[in-house]
């Protein structure tokens, strides 16, 4: 407030703010069983159990919500302030939630993370070779064991 003549500067006796925030999104994402950023019928296949367990194809696909909401407000009073900022809990918050994490929390759990095996010994000429699971044969990457290590009993 500006000065009032023959009185001069006056303070605002009450002064108040507000404001609230609200926000979200969704997200669509399919999953690659064996992370190589191509999804192949044989990749589902083997998810489905050859389509003996179609509903596993809903592992597949990770459906989400996000969303927040945030309030802030400020009183002054006579020179007094007090605002959310003072309160002893949050006055905003957010939220992510998959289907992978409802499925989780029901005890349906859908394990995509295989290893693909990127290459085979194949026999040319009376002999072995190792072929390399890309380009022409890149839809040759199996599921498997890649493990290496001997096994200890």
């Amino acid at each position: 407030m500006g000065p009032i003549p023959g009185i001069g500067p006056v303070d605002p006796i009450f002064e108040g703010s507000a404001s609230v925030s609200i926000g979200g999104g969704t997200s669509l994402d399919l999953l690659d069983p064996n992370k190589d950023g191509k999804l192949r019928l044989d990749e589902v296949l083997h998810v489905t159990n050859n389509f003996r367990s179609p509903q596993n194809v809903l592992c597949m696909f990770d459906v989400g919500v996000n969303g927040m909401f945030g309030l802030s407000a400020s009183i002054t009073v006579l020179g007094a302030s007090v605002s959310t900022d003072d309160l002893p809990f949050p006055t905003s918050f957010d939220f992510d939630l998959s289907a992978k994490d409802v499925f989780g929390a029901l005890g349906v759990g859908c394990d995509l993370q295989e290893t693909p095996i990127l290459a085979s010994t194949i026999d040319v000429d009376g002999g072995k070779a190792l072929r390399i699971h890309a380009g022409a044969f890149a839809a040759d990457r199996l599921y498997g064991d890649t493990d290496d290590s001997p096994i200890r009993q």
